[in-house]
């Protein structure tokens, strides 16, 4: 009986810190649409008339996405990621609207840095994941 009662304990625990690690990661990646506003301030030089427009964009995009996570099951996750990249897009288009050019080409400039460190990231996890693989 001893026995079971902890192994029954370790499991909910374990269960514990795995819910926990997984609310923490979701809470980095799921920026308020404030803080994006702020964000693109600082590296965009936004204009304090940009501001509100930027940020109703964001706010009804965050509207949309969360409509979209709710609406498809796991079986369809491809027309999921679907309409999230048409909402991506349609996103985009509107916030370049409001940009000026010098705006928009850093906002280009910002995107493809992002985007080459998250590839290298995903290189070097890969990378490490080869160094762990035991030879057969």
């Amino acid at each position: 009986m001893r026995i079971q009662t902890l192994l029954i304990t370790g499991v909910l625990a374990g269960a514990l810190v795995v819910a926990n690690a997984a609310a923490d990661n979701r809470g980095k990646r799921n920026v308020s649409p404030q803080q994006k506003v702020e964000r693109m301030t600082e590296e965009l030089g936004l204009f304090d008339d940009q501001v509100p427009q930027i940020e109703a964009i964001l706010i009804e995009a965050a509207a949309k996405r969360q409509e979209i996570g709710d609406s498809y099951t796991l079986n369809q996750r491809s027309e999921a990621r679907a309409a999230m990249r048409s909402l991506r897009e349609e996103t985009e288009t509107q916030i370049a609207a409001v940009l000026t050019d010098e705006q928009a080409a850093r906002l280009a400039e910002l995107k493809a840095e992002r985007k080459e460190r998250r590839v290298n990231r995903r290189i070097q996890r890969m990378e490490g994941q080869l160094e762990e693989t035991p030879e057969a």
